[in-house]
């Protein structure tokens, strides 16, 4: 018999409530009815190019999120002056992210907010699609 059999006959002989079979489905990895609520953490940002004519490359870049958590840790590592520096080129490009601050959760809140991330341009000679998922 196997794990998720097991939870639901405990919860049909009333052993366990809704929410503790749920739980227990979860933690096997198995879909609770919580689970469709809950965004999924992007893995990738994509960005592909696509010609309009003949002419011209076809381009798709995967970049892993891995890479960018990475980088984080590393930051860390830096001397304050190159923090600093680094901070300073941020902003002068409007990019407003204190990385001196970024914690785990701030990371996973900016991770989930790019799960609905999707820039489209339809320019004249190729099109743009830049997405998370």
């Amino acid at each position: 018999m196997n794990d998720q059999k097991k939870i639901l006959e405990m919860l049909g002989a009333g052993k366990i409530t809704v929410e503790e079979a749920e739980k227990l489905i979860g933690a096997l990895g198995g879909k609770s009815s919580n689970e469709g609520n809950v965004k999924k953490v992007p893995e990738f940002m994509y960005v592909k190019v696509s010609p309009k004519g003949e002419k011209g490359d076809r381009v798709s870049v995967k970049i892993p999120f891995k890479l960018l958590r990475a980088g984080m840790k590393l930051a860390a590592f830096m001397p304050s002056s190159v923090q600093d520096k680094v901070q300073g080129h941020l902003e002068e490009k409007g990019v407003n992210i204190d990385l001196s601050k970024m914690s785990k959760e701030n990371m996973d809140e900016l991770l989930h907010t790019l799960s609905e991330f999707s820039v489209d341009v339809d320019g004249e000679d190729e099109s743009v699609k830049i997405y998370c998922e």
